[in-house]
């Protein structure tokens, strides 16, 4: 008889410490409200989109969970835009009272639609935008300038080899070159009535209006020249 109402005791008492330990977690939860507000604040603070910026509350060192009728004032610890872990310093007013103040740690995640090579793409291969698709990647790590637009790449040839499905950063792109290095070129030199053209062979890729070296074909001397046309460099004096 003893052992039954000391089993019934002590099943008493683990359900009574089983429900005091669900109240503390509930207690020590982030408050929703709070997340909200501050998802919302960043939003429209740095005009971010909704659909490309994920915002979640990781962090609170604030013990108020009822902020009905409060005033939530917030000042951010970096002066960067929010990007990664992003700390706050939070304020909440009652009744124009100071009632509770804290810090917050916000995780902000960034993605973007970036174009990626739809099979691989060899060095020097012209860009077209059949060659590229669409894809959502998340951006927030990122610091180099990627292509997001087919029509950023008109006019562009691979620098290297592109791997598909690689989303593509700019810098691994280059414009076609009017001249490539190698290229036969016509060498033009003087001007009007003494104008000479010999022939001469590319040291250097280069576009219109740039400098590039040339070798004279016949005399073997390196010059420089202005490229004026498609396969034409005029020397410099």
């Amino acid at each position: 008889m003893r052992f039954f109402w000391f089993f019934i005791f002590f099943s008493f008492f683990t359900l009574l410490l089983s429900a005091s330990g669900i109240c503390a977690a509930d207690q020590s939860a982030e408050p929703d409200d709070l997340q909200k507000y501050l998802v919302s604040k960043i939003l429209i603070d740095y005009a971010f989109s909704a659909e490309r910026t994920e915002i979640s509350l990781v962090r609170s060192s604030l013990k108020r969970v009822d902020l009905s009728d409060c005033i939530i004032e917030t000042t951010p610890m970096t002066q960067s835009s929010p990007r990664g872990r992003f700390p706050m310093r939070v304020e909440i007013y009652h009744n124009n009272a100071l009632v509770e103040k804290g810090t917050v740690t916000l995780d902000v995640r960034h993605f973007s639609e970036l174009l990626v090579p739809v099979d691989r793409i060899k060095r020097h291969e012209i860009l077209t935008e059949d060659l590229f698709e669409l894809r959502r990647f998340e951006v927030t790590s990122l610091t180099e300038e990627m292509l997001t637009d087919a029509k950023e790449i008109i006019g562009y040839r691979a620098m290297q080899n592109l791997q598909a499905g690689r989303y593509v950063s700019r810098r691994r792109t280059e414009l076609i070159p009017d001249i490539e290095k190698r290229e036969p070129v016509t060498i033009v030199g003087g001007s009007g009535l003494f104008e000479i053209r010999v022939r001469g062979e590319a040291l250097q890729d280069g576009r219109i209006g740039q400098t590039i070296k040339v070798k004279n074909i016949d005399s073997k001397k390196i010059l420089s020249g202005v490229i004026t046309a498609p396969g034409v460099v005029e020397l410099l004096f």
